[in-house]
């Protein structure tokens, strides 16, 4: 799978658009994946601030984490009603 195959599956699943950065600068409050050609990291940046970051030398595993943790965050969602349930 490709960055831009991940970015579209995310999407198609009903995740918001502004809650990923894929492969490049991210924003407050967004869930991140990079490559640097040898690892990949997925993390959360908040004020500034890289949290929870995986490394990964498997790009597929890197892209497998990312999936389950943004998919896990019920605000990441375009229906996201305001509530944590």
């Amino acid at each position: 799978m490709t960055f831009t195959e991940l970015e579209n599956a995310m999407l198609a699943r009903g995740i918001r658009r502004d809650k990923l950065a894929i492969n490049e600068t991210p924003t407050d409050g967004q869930y991140c994946i990079q490559c640097d050609g040898e690892r990949t990291e997925v993390f959360r940046f908040e004020r500034g601030i890289k949290g929870e970051v995986v490394t990964f030398q498997d790009k597929s595993a890197a892209m497998e984490h990312f999936q389950s943790i943004v998919l896990a965050d019920q605000t990441s969602f375009l229906n996201w009603d305001g509530k944590i349930k």
